[in-house]
């Protein structure tokens, strides 16, 4: 792999985890918090065997009861399915992340939140 290739692939679970968080204010906007830990539940149960089309039915439902647009990137969960464990994790990693979490935008400033 190119070292381009693999900031590429960063930036892209960066996107992932912002998503998450993104769709977990959403939820807590809508005072639905409690939909939060039930959605990363089943989101995880569909990683973890692989289950492509559970986890983009799950993604597609849920973005559609906030009208809200499906992120293109999630595209590649369906195309790329060497990719698609890590995009996911990385999309629920931010949908349970906590408020100390919110605003970092490198791994970096993770590191240096804790």
């Amino acid at each position: 792999m190119k070292r381009g290739e693999k900031l590429m692939d960063e930036k892209w679970l960066w996107k992932m985890y912002f998503f998450g968080q993104e769709l977990k204010k959403k939820f807590l906007s809508s005072k639905a918090e409690n939909k939060i830990t039930s959605l990363a539940y089943r989101l995880i149960s569909a990683l973890r065997i692989g289950d492509v089309n559970t986890f983009m039915n799950l993604i597609i439902r849920t973005y559609m009861s906030y009208n809200m647009e499906v992120p293109a990137l999630f595209v590649s969960c369906i195309n790329d399915r060497d990719n698609f464990c890590a995009l996911g994790y990385s999309f629920v990693n931010g949908l349970l992340g906590t408020k100390k979490d919110e605003g970092v935008e490198n791994s970096e400033e993770v590191v240096d939140n804790e």
